[in-house]
This record gives structure tokens, sequence and C-alpha cells, in this order.
């Protein structure tokens, strides 16, 4: 009797290949051996490529290596996690990217040794974020499948446990480029919520609900669109962030102090006028710390090295220095 309930259990849930684990029913073991493997490519040595290392080193590239694993080594069970943590990533990108902000990561790109034209960018960009929820999706669907609720939160832990080993914060914008971080989680979050619901919905062919969690899901997206001041608050950060690593089209190395303003002033010239109250005062108080710690360097605000007032040799102004006559 015994040993016929237990042939029974073992039939209806057949063992996943490359168990590591008995009754590892998901053989989530093997996905977390995967995840710490990945997680270490962030110690890769120095002579590894800088692109290579930066690619091990994005999320998106971790969800396509768990879906080639689920493809290589089939694990049909992986299915619907995998479809959350796509969605969730699509929605994301999307939000963090809005208004064309996408030409950032393009630009990174260029300095890590990878110059692609637009056209090439954004059909590697749909193949890496837009195709693989579709895929999955289909594939959850066509055989009516469901996802539980808890596939979300195996995400959400995957998805910060990522953010604090990789940046020690929930803001990933020094690993990539600088964006709209909150709202990228707002994007998450939406995702999280709606995936499972929304399968479960298309299973019954309910058009309302299909309608109602799909407008939920785009709420993220459609705050970032619709925001006027978006594409020129993070352009602006971008060309910072460029400027502070020394490298603001790929080449050279960081100047002295003074080269970030001079971008500023540049940026004031050409590309931000909108920016120029901003960029007027970000001029004066760069100049103002840098001369309270380097006194005897010029200011890049009186290039010619002249002051508003004699000084000496000690750089003290004439009416500081003593007498030298004796009464």
């Amino acid at each position: 009797m015994a040993e016929s309930t237990r042939t029974a259990r073992s039939h209806s849930t057949p063992i996943p290949p490359y168990q590591l684990v008995a009754g590892d029913q998901h053989n989530l073991c093997l996905g977390l051996l995967a995840a710490f493997a990945l997680a270490s490519c962030k110690h890769l040595p120095p002579t590894v490529p800088s692109f290579v290392r930066w690619q091990l080193s994005a999320y998106t590239n971790w969800n396509l290596i768990f879906i080639l694993m689920r493809v290589g080594l089939s694990q049909t069970q992986w299915e619907p996690f995998l479809l959350v943590n796509s969605v969730s990533i699509a929605s994301a990108f999307r939000t963090a990217f809005a208004h064309g902000l996408d030409e950032n990561m393009r630009k990174k790109l260029r300095v890590l040794g990878v110059d692609m034209p637009r056209p090439l960018f954004v059909a590697l960009d749909h193949l890496v974020h837009t195709a693989p929820p579709m895929l999955l999706l289909a594939s959850i669907l066509k055989r009516n499948g469901r996802i539980h609720p808890m596939n979300s939160i195996y995400v959400l832990i995957l998805y910060t446990w990522f953010s604090f080993r990789q940046n020690s914060t929930l803001d990933v914008s020094t690993l990539y480029v600088p964006h709209p971080w909150k709202r990228a989680w707002a994007g998450v979050l939406a995702a999280l919520f709606t995936t499972p619901r929304l399968v479960d919905a298309l299973n019954a062919r309910d058009r309302r609900k299909v309608l109602l969690y799909a407008s939920i899901l785009m709420l993220p997206w459609l705050s970032a669109k619709l925001d006027p001041n978006l594409r020129s608050k993070y352009n602006f950060e971008c060309m910072l962030a460029r400027e502070a690593s020394g490298n603001p089209e790929g080449g050279g190395r960081r100047g002295r102090r003074g080269s970030v303003t001079g971008n500023l002033q540049r940026a004031r010239s050409t590309s931000f006028p909108q920016l120029k109250p901003v960029l007027e005062s970000s001029t004066l108080v760069i100049d103002a710390v840098a001369k309270a710690h380097h006194p005897h360097e010029p200011s890049s605000l009186y290039p010619q090295h002249t002051h508003p007032y004699p000084v000496g040799d000690d750089m003290r102004p004439a009416w500081a220095h003593p007498p030298t006559h004796q009464i």
C-alpha cells in the first residue's frame, strides 16, 4: 500500500533533470549555484576585457543565461519564474530608458569598445528585452499553465540580492548609466504583481482583466514617458558621469581640476541652454570649493591667472602684508 502511494507520487511529480538535492522538485539548488557563479564574475581579473566583465555583471544577461540553462538542461519547471523575471526586466528597462535615454547605453558600449549603429542596437535591445517574455508567455499559454505568486517573491529576492551584491544599493546607475531608478523599481513591482494574474486572465480569456492588468503594468512607463523633463535631466547626469570617469567620449584620461567646470561651460553654451542657471551656479560652487582646497592653483574663473585684487608672492592680498619699514 505504502509502496503504491510512493509510486503514485513519483508519477505525479516527475524528477527534474540534473536534480542535485533529492526532493528539490524545482531544482532550485542548480539555479542558486548558477546565480553564485554569475555573482562571482564581479571579481574577474583585469586581464578579462572590460566589455566581457560588464556583460557578466548585467542583470539582463543573467536572465538570458538562466533561459539558456532552461533550454539546454530541460528545466521546464523554471519557466514561470523566468517569465516573471523577463517581464519585470522589460518593464524596468522601458521605464528607465524612455524618451530615448537608451542612447546613453549605446554610448557606454562605445566606451567599452563596442560601437554599433543605432538600428543594430535597437534590434539587439528587442532581442534581449522583448523576445524572452513573449516566447516564455507563448510557451506557458500553450500548455495552459499558470504562475504561482511565490515566483514573484523569488524574483524580488534575486533582484534585491543582485542590486546589493553589485552596487550595495537599489540604485544601479553606476553599473549602467544614470536613469530614473525609482521609476524602474516601480516597473519591477508592477510586473511582479500583474504577471501571474495576467497569465490567469489570458488562460480564462477574460478581456476585462487582461486590459486591467496590462494597464497597471504600463503605468510606470507612462509616468516616465509623460515627464517632459526626464530626457534633459538624465542626459545631463550622464554627461557629468562620463566626465567624472575621465572618458567623456571613450578616450583619454581624467584631467586636472577644472575639467568638470570646462565641461559645464561647454554644455552651457551648446547642449543644454535650458539649464543655464543651474550650470552657472555649479561652475561657481566647483571653483569656490576647489579654490579653498588648492589656493595656489589658478582658478578657472580667472583663466589669465588674474585676480580681483593685487596679491603678493605668497598669494595673500597686498593689504594683508605687514609693513617692511620700521618706525
